[in-house]
């Protein structure tokens, strides 16, 4: 039997982006996309990337002041020794949760038992108060867009009524993504900008600040609750 190669649903949608890119003559839009693509595919974090083991057991040494540390390297878009892009973040932030005694998992692979290859990629997740909580970690510079969002909740149709999702974003939120999240039905995604982390990092208060934005969401019906106003 012939077998092709497995491929994420990140790179189905990578897959769809590349056959929208501009192809004008004289544009130069499409040569600056792929050497921006070939850039990023022949950097050495990426050609040798760490193995999820590896990574989580780094990230299980790092103490609060550690932790710290690197959210203002993340913020600061400064590299991570070791770390591809966006690889640090999705730790950290479970890392963050993990120490206040949250029940975590680590990001893992979704894997099919029909053997379609590694369908989906999770950033982990958090278990708080009978509430699954699937977390989506994005490291990206400017404001989240609607994707990410429309993304997890596509991955939360595959699971029980009662899982909720999570956005943690290193810049914010677009407007037009906020609106999408709030009039979305069922509201099962939350969203957590830069400066909620700032504040819940600094101060130690992950849980009770997702506990506070799930009790926002289920009062008010709104996904993004700004922690510092708690």
């Amino acid at each position: 039997m012939r077998r092709f190669p497995e491929r994420t649903m990140g790179d189905h949608l990578d897959l769809l982006r590349s056959h929208r890119e501009p192809n004008e003559v004289g544009t130069g839009k499409r040569s600056v996309y792929f050497a921006r693509l070939t850039k990023r595919t022949l950097m050495p974090s990426d050609a040798n990337p760490k193995s999820d083991e590896s990574c989580q057991a780094d990230a299980s040494k790092w103490d609060r002041p550690v932790l710290k540390q690197l959210w203002n390297l993340i913020r600061q878009e400064q590299d991570i020794e070791g770390w591809s892009k966006g690889r640090a973040f999705e730790y950290l932030v479970i890392r963050a949760f993990e120490l206040e005694g949250a029940t975590i998992g680590w990001p893992y692979r979704v894997n099919y038992p029909q053997r379609f290859g590694t369908m989906e990629q999770i950033d982990g997740y958090v278990h708080l108060e009978g509430v699954t909580f699937l977390i989506e970690s994005k490291d990206y510079s400017d404001p989240m867009s609607i994707e990410a969002i429309a993304k997890l909740r596509f991955r939360l149709e595959g699971r029980p009524a009662a899982t909720m999702g999570v956005v943690f974003a290193r810049s914010n939120f677009s407007l037009p993504t906020e609106v999408f999240a709030q009039f979305c039905s069922p509201l099962n995604v939350l969203l957590w900008s830069a400066d909620d982390l700032d504040y819940a990092i600094e101060e130690g208060t992950m849980i009770k600040g997702l506990r506070d934005k799930y009790d926002f969401a289920v009062k008010f019906g709104l996904p993004l609750l700004a922690l510092r106003s708690v």
